[in-house]
């Protein structure tokens, strides 16, 4: 073989690579490229399993994985809250609620007047039902011992408002109350509408009626 039938087979070899090479493009097929500014095709499916700042996508768990604002960790019931490394899904605040008092017990530890509530403030459910209050835990006193966030101080009506240093105990404040008109009056010296109403408001309550009809 002599020198120019030599080139020309090297020339013919090399347009026949050239022209595979480029077939993928030429159909329009996508190439991955191992580029570092280039990032990597992702189906929506793999996006919502796999990046927990998406809706619908897993949150919590061993890596405490968070939502993008506008959305919170929604777990089942059944997950405690995240207990044990277990997930969630992230899902959307609700922007508003309905005034229904269906009471549930948040992940925070806070009674909420219904599910939709509770979420409204970014919260799961852990439970139905209002949370349970800590047993035997005191407040007020000489000490003037305070509750944990979520709860006020309670006095028993003959506690006239823990005058004397008498004691209270923690209760849950109610995250919304029954449209009733049982007017009560508070430790605060306000009326309020009914009790649910002035302990919504962090208040004991003083006496039945309103406060001017005790003077």
């Amino acid at each position: 073989m002599n020198v120019q039938h030599f080139i020309k087979n090297r020339r013919i070899a090399s347009a026949l690579w050239l022209a595979l090479s480029m077939a993928p493009f030429a159909a329009g097929c996508q190439v991955e490229v191992a580029d570092g500014d280039v990032e990597p095709v992702v189906s929506e499916a793999q996006e919502v399993r796999g990046d927990s700042r998406l809706p619908g996508a897993i949150c919590g768990g061993f890596a405490g994985l968070a939502c993008k604002p506008g959305f919170f960790c929604d777990y089942e019931i059944e997950a405690m809250c995240g207990a044990a490394d277990q997930t969630g899904i992230c899902a959307p605040i609700p922007a508003a609620c309905q005034h229904i008092y269906d009471p549930v017990c948040g992940c925070d530890g806070k009674t909420y007047g219904n599910e939709c509530s509770a979420n409204a403030a970014g919260v799961s459910v852990a439970s139905r039902g209002a949370c349970e209050t800590p047993r035997d835990e005191a407040c007020g006193g000489i000490a003037g011992l305070a509750c944990e966030r979520g709860y006020f101080c309670d006095y028993d009506p003959k506690a006239s408002c823990g005058a004397g240093d008498q004691m209270g105990t923690c209760e849950v404040i109610p995250e919304a109350c029954l449209h009733i008109y049982d007017p009560v009056c508070g430790c605060d010296g306000r009326t309020y509408s009914n009790a649910c109403s002035a302990n919504a408001a962090g208040v004991s309550v003083a006496s039945s009626g309103a406060c001017d009809e005790r003077l």
